[in-house]
């Protein structure tokens, strides 16, 4: 069942598009959000708990980037060679739902939904301007989160689960 895509109109999209030439190909559908770093909203939590006031609510936002652009800084952090493939958003929408399908029969954790599309879609423009000037509340850009973890992924690679046969 994990093939379940081969056969379909977007299977065959799919291996069409990527098999170009050995032209790596990403998707991306426009869109933008308000990327904050985690260790931001901590340090923002603290600086609320010592110099907020009771009662009051701050918005501990970041950086709104649009997708292209995030795509493009990590390309350049990477030093990744690879065409990108715009989805019109109503396509984008109608094959959501295909995929939301996909991911359910093989109880594989979503990647691409309709909500993940609204939420690219949506009002994402959010002020930080309470938090920074009564707590002084400062995030950092997404430049420098997406170098900090470029560092990190370096300085801890991955390992691999290997399966262990039973004797």
């Amino acid at each position: 069942m994990k093939r379940i895509w081969r056969g379909t109109l977007l299977g065959i999209f799919i291996v069409i598009v990527s098999g170009l030439g050995g032209i790596v190909f990403n998707y991306m559908i426009n869109g933008s959000y308000d990327f904050v770093d985690v260790r931001d909203v901590v340090l923002g939590m603290i600086q609320a708990r010592e110099k907020g006031k009771i009662g009051q609510l701050y918005i501990l936002s970041g950086e709104l980037i649009r997708v292209s652009d995030l795509w493009n800084l990590v390309k350049e952090l990477f030093s990744v060679k690879s065409r990108l493939v715009n989805i019109p958003v109503r396509l984008a929408r109608f094959f959501a739902n295909f995929a939301e399908l996909y991911y359910k029969i093989t109880r594989t954790k979503p990647k691409f939904t309709r909500y993940s599309i609204e939420t690219l879609q949506s009002n994402a423009v959010i002020s930080n301007a309470k938090a920074r000037q009564t707590l002084g509340y400062i995030p950092r850009t997404t430049r420098e989160t997406i170098c900090d973890t470029i560092n990190w992924w370096t300085q801890n690679p991955v390992k691999r689960k290997t399966k262990s046969t039973k004797h």
